[in-house]
Formats: structure tokens, C-alpha cells, sequence
């Protein structure tokens, strides 16, 4: 009888030192992963934040080219009380080199935006006033802008009335009688050639305690 020589089994593993040193991989690994999603997770927050924040001032910026696309004017820088700056103050003015030590600046800027128009005018030959323009009465109420490109006149309405003796047709007096300068280069009524005019509304935009407050009055 043979004797079959017994088969030598041979068992493997991990050394204590190898297992020390693949858990310390997993755990960096682990710490890894868990700070990059920690910043992922502030990075989204802090951007919601900011988005927030800068709503406001997206959409005056927004609302402030639009409106200056649409204007008719040149835009009048304004104090932070919405007044006019005064022709001798150097901030009234933007120029590239300015004088003084400070900047040019302003809390503010306003413009006209057309309302109505164009529209026809002449002279009244009634009398009824100077000018004469087409159009219904009711839609306009004083405070509002008038505009003549061609004859370089502009100013607020201080008055409108119908005009008697033409149907949808009414008279305009301005506030420093702008309306009488019109009248002495415009075509009288009746006749073939006219003028145009625009009736326009102020916009304006101030930066006010970090605010911007938009104003259409």
C-alpha cells in the first residue's frame, strides 16, 4: 500500500501593518469626499445668497437701459434730494478728466420717455392759444413734458383745453411760455404742412441709503 503525500495548505492575509495602512487611505479618502461636498454645499448657498441680493440691483439696471434706449432726452444728473444739479456745480457734468479732487457724481439720473406722439401741431388761428395740437384732451393732464425736436423746445404743460373750433383737437401753454415760440415757427392750421411734438413723462433713478428708487412721476 502507498501512502499519498499529504497536501500543504497554505493560508494568506493581510499583515497587521497592511491593514493599518489601508484604512488610514480609506479614512483620508473619506475625509476627502465629505469636504469637498461640505464646500459644495457652502459654495450653493453662498451663491443663492448673492443672487438674492443682487436681484434688486439686476433689475435696475435692467429697467434703467431699457428706459434710457426708449428716452428722448438728455439724461439730467440729480442730487440725492431728486433736484436738479446746478450748471456751476462740476458734478453736473461727466467728464473724463475731471476737475477738482473728487469724482463727478451723482445720487442720481432722469430722462423723458415718450407717453404720446408724435403729434401734430399748428397755430391756433382762433386765438383760443397759441398752439394747437391733434388729439383728445382727456389723455393729458398738466405735469406732463413737451417735447419739439425740431424748434428745440422743452417743458412742462401747465395747462390743456379743448379747442373749440376743431374736433379732437386741444390747446397746450407751457411753463415758461414755451408755447409761443412754437407758435411763431409753426405752420396756422388749415394749411398742408404741420410739426411734430412728443408729450413725454419723466423717469428717474436714485440711489438713495444703498437703494435704488425708481420714479415715473
Amino acid at each position: 500500500m502507498k501512502n499519498l503525500p499529504r497536501t500543504t495548505l497554505k493560508q494568506g492575509g493581510f499583515t497587521a501593518a497592511e491593514m493599518v495602512v489601508a484604512t488610514m487611505i480609506m479614512a483620508i479618502l473619506g475625509i476627502v469626499f465629505i469636504e469637498v461636498l461640505r464646500s459644495g454645499v457652502v459654495l450653493y448657498a453662498k451663491n443663492t445668497a448673492v443672487n438674492s441680493a443682487h436681484e434688486e440691483a439686476r433689475e435696475g439696471i435692467i429697467r434703467l437701459t431699457r428706459d434710457i434706449h426708449a428716452s428722448i432726452s438728455v439724461p439730467q444728473l440729480r442730487t440725492a434730494n431728486a433736484d436738479s444739479l446746478a450748471p456751476s456745480n462740476t458734478t453736473s457734468i461727466v467728464s473724463s478728466t475731471p476737475s477738482g479732487t473728487s469724482a463727478p457724481m451723482a445720487a442720481g439720473v432722469s430722462f423723458q420717455d415718450v407717453l404720446l406722439g408724435p403729434q401734430y401741431v399748428w397755430k391756433d388761428p382762433s386765438g383760443n392759444g397759441p398752439i394747437m395740437v391733434k388729439g383728445d384732451p382727456t389723455l393729458l393732464t398738466p405735469g406732463l413734458h413737451l417735447v419739439s425736436p425740431m424748434f428745440n423746445v422743452e417743458d412742462d404743460i401747465v395747462k390743456v383745453t379743448a379747442t373749440p373750433a376743431a374736433a379732437s383737437h386741444h390747446n397746450v401753454w407751457l411753463t415758461n411760455g414755451g408755447e409761443s415760440l412754437i407758435a411763431n415757427k409753426v405752420q396756422t392750421f388749415g394749411t398742408v404742412s404741420y410739426s411734430i411734438i412728443y408729450y413725454t413723462s419723466r423717469m428717474m433713478y436714485l440711489v438713495k441709503n444703498g437703494t435704488y428708487i425708481a420714479d415715473s412721476n
